[in-house]
């Protein structure tokens, strides 16, 4: 490693970090090239990547950062001085609403040559096929390829994202463009193959697509014919490209499709690089967050061609098994920099050799926090030394001002609807579950053994059982069973034994509180029996304990209740696709409220209050009252009043200002649901079962 600021070269270096006896240690330029990280959470990988990129902000060098957390790309503004702010490109969905309105556009399909067409359709059926990942199948590519050609064949001028959904949906749209089309075997794709496809087939197309170009955050992103910047003009003036896709504001699902759309943009930015000299291409460096969510398997390819062009790729990640094999396999050997913090056995063994013999795979595990070994290609030959990081801490800038110096640029104004506005961000702000779909199923196995006085459960059994009753791949049941054993929800015992930690069962899975809002162990054993049959769905379900009314706005003259007060529960459902559980995604879409009313006829205003809170964030809700048929219907008469629309099972009507109101007949262990009824004299109905 070169000595940094003792050394007497004037070659222009990249500090990584100090060694034992406090002297910079770091890299030349002309070595600078392509960076892997590897780290467990919380050992030092952020902090390190903001050191390097602040000094990409002093030396005026572009760069891009893809953060799915939000913290470097918030403190890296902090640390931006103000002269440089023009040159900030700060892309976040948030921006489209609440103090901002304006937001960086782009447009995924745009292209300026034939072979810029042909890049584009495959590193957009790239993401889309990472997206889906195991529900990827031969019909699905071809429909989505045809799409996607349709569009960059036969529109005029450059197709936006969202038009993929029209090609699928409106005939006479799709009609219009096929009579521009110049691709015979789209044309016969269009006219002849898919009219013969299967009803049920489109529709699943359709609907997986649906959920993309409707995720209401991410619209004003796509919604644009032209991009609000140039990816190849920002690299060739160096600008600051700083990409925050924090997972409290958009859903973790829509983050990496979101995150890999734009490393794609980057690929074919810097591929058309090839039309200017070398000596004039100015180094760009790209820093990608947890990696493995945004890369495809033209990561590889990425990596050999970018590098001619002078596009520096740093990938950071917490194990090698995070990414995909073929991945994972080929980014140690592609990138000259290998850095890695404490790791876990598997990853430390296959690091191994890059490493020795200054350290062993022993030593890589036990590696202490911010602390870091870097192994790096000096002049030719590979060097290797112990470091420690540099924290240079936060910076004095107000994040706001920098933000709208930034989009006053390259943002575009946003108009939406006021209403929207309000509902948006009540939806915003509804928690989601910690932990994903797989972890969730995990620890219910877990927890179910244990309510069955066995404490563990042997590795294999339980990934047999997963895999068998779920439907799930074994390595991606292994990965979130890695990832809960991190995050101490899991404990490891020897001859691979698992069980839940009591950090979890406390968490996830002790009795429903009963909170500060009333009701006590009545409202909590409501709760406990209305949402029994959610549990046996697995539904993630989420108690509030919270307490603070809705207050009333007015838009457009009529009343809304912006709610800060969340239901009693809020209970997401697995994300099926054709029977098959997502392991990533919950179906946010269908959502449902539960609220229990201990009280219902004598405390009308607050249950009519709870109906408008739901609405507000836009939830059907189940409403549980103890009692037997006349107290239930008592409440669903009140709140049809009040503008609900009572169904039988919101489950299975899952839309706002649906209402579900079931009775808990504790002496007879009887749950009651009162049912809309075609009968004009009653109008209401009952549906009983037992408990």
């Amino acid at each position: 490693m070169l000595r940094g600021s003792a050394d007497p070269s004037s070659e222009k270096t990249y500090v990584l970090g100090v060694d034992g006896d406090g002297c910079l240690r770091g890299i030349f330029a002309d070595d600078r090239v392509h960076i892997a990280i590897f780290g467990y959470p919380g050992t030092g990988k952020s902090t390190l990547m903001f050191s390097l990129v602040l000094q990409h902000v002093v030396a005026g060098e572009g760069f891009l950062i893809l953060d799915p957390h939000g913290d470097l790309a918030l403190k890296v503004l902090s640390h931006i001085p103000r002269h440089k702010w023009k040159r900030v490109v700060y892309i976040d969905p948030s921006t489209a609403y609440g103090k901002f309105r304006s937001v960086v556009q782009l447009n995924f399909l745009e292209y300026r040559s034939f072979l810029e067409k042909q890049i584009v359709a495959r590193m957009v059926m790239d993401v889309l096929e990472k997206y889906y990942g195991r529900y990827w199948g031969p019909r699905l590519d071809m429909i989505l390829l045809n799409a996607i050609y349709l569009l960059l064949e036969g529109a005029e001028g450059n197709p936006s994202f969202l038009d993929i959904y029209n090609v699928l949906t409106d005939e006479d749209f799709r009609g219009k463009i096929l009579t521009c089309c110049r691709d015979s075997k789209v044309k016969r794709f269009w006219t002849v193959e898919f009219k013969k496809m299967p009803r049920d087939a489109v529709l699943s197309v359709m609907t997986k697509i649906y959920r993309l170009v409707h995720e209401k955050l991410i619209v004003p992103i796509f919604d644009c014919k032209r991009s609000s910047v140039n990816f190849r003009k920002a690299m060739d003036e160096g600008l600051f490209i700083i990409v925050n896709l924090a997972e409290g504001k958009i859903t973790s699902d829509v983050a990496n499709f979101l995150g890999s759309l734009i490393l794609a943009k980057v690929y074919m930015a810097g591929m058309a690089r090839e039309e200017i000299p070398e000596r004039q291409r100015k180094p760009f460096y790209v820093y990608v967050d947890e990696a493995y969510r945004f890369t495809t398997l033209s990561i590889r390819e990425i990596l050999q061609s970018l590098r001619k062009y002078k596009v520096f790729m740093t990938l950071a990640a917490q194990y090698l098994g995070q990414y995909r094999k073929e991945v994972g396999d080929s980014i140690p050997s592609l990138c000259n920099t290998l850095i890695c913090f404490s790791v876990g056995r598997e990853t430390a063994e296959r690091l191994e050799e890059f490493f020795m013999p200054v350290l062993d795979s022993r030593e890589l595990m036990d590696l202490p926090r911010y602390h870091f070994v870097a192994s790096a290609i000096i002049k030719g030959r590979r060097e290797v030394q112990i470091l420690e990081t540099l924290d240079p801490k936060e910076g004095k800038n107000r994040i706001d001002d920098v933000i709208k110096a930034s989009l006053s640029v390259f943002g575009r104004e946003v108009h939406i609807e006021e209403s929207w506005n309000i509902y948006s961000r009540a939806r915003m702000s509804l928690p989601r579950p910690p932990v994903t779909p797989i972890e969730y199923l995990i620890l219910k196995a877990l927890h179910e053994k244990l309510l069955e006085r066995e404490a563990a459960f042997p590795e294999r059994v339980l990934t047999d059982k997963l895999c068998q009753e779920k439907g799930l791949e074994r390595r991606t049941v292994l990965q979130a069973l890695h990832a809960l054993i991190w995050r101490r929800f899991v404990n490891v015992y020897g001859a691979g034994l698992l069980s839940i930690s009591e950090n979890a069962e406390r968490r996830f899975f002790l009795p429903v509180p009963s909170g500060p809002r009333g009701g006590g162990t009545l409202h909590a054993e409501l709760l406990r029996l209305g949402c029994s049959d959610l549990i046996e769905d697995e539904y993630f379900l989420i108690f509030d304990v919270g307490a603070e009314p809705p207050r009333k706005v007015n838009v457009h003259g009529k009343p809304i209740y912006l709610a800060r007060r969340l239901p009693d529960v809020i209970a997401y459902p697995l994300y099926r696709v054709n029977g098959k559980i997502h392991p990533l995604l919950f179906d946010v879409s269908r959502a449902i409220a539960i609220e229990a009313e201990t009280e219902p006829l004598k405390y009308k205003a607050r249950a009519i209050s709870n109906f408008k809170k739901c609405m507000a964030y836009m939830l059907p809700v189940r409403f549980i009252v103890p009692g037997g048929l006349d107290e239930a219907l008592r409440l669903a008469r009140v709140l049809k009043m009040e503008g609900a629309n009572i169904v039988e099972n919101v489950k299975f009507n899952c839309k706002a200002g649906n209402v579900e109101v079931v009775g808990i007949d504790l002496r007879r262990h009887l749950k009651i649901k009162v049912s809309r009824n075609l009968i004009r004299n009653s109008g209401y109905g009952s549906r009983e079962s037992y408990l």
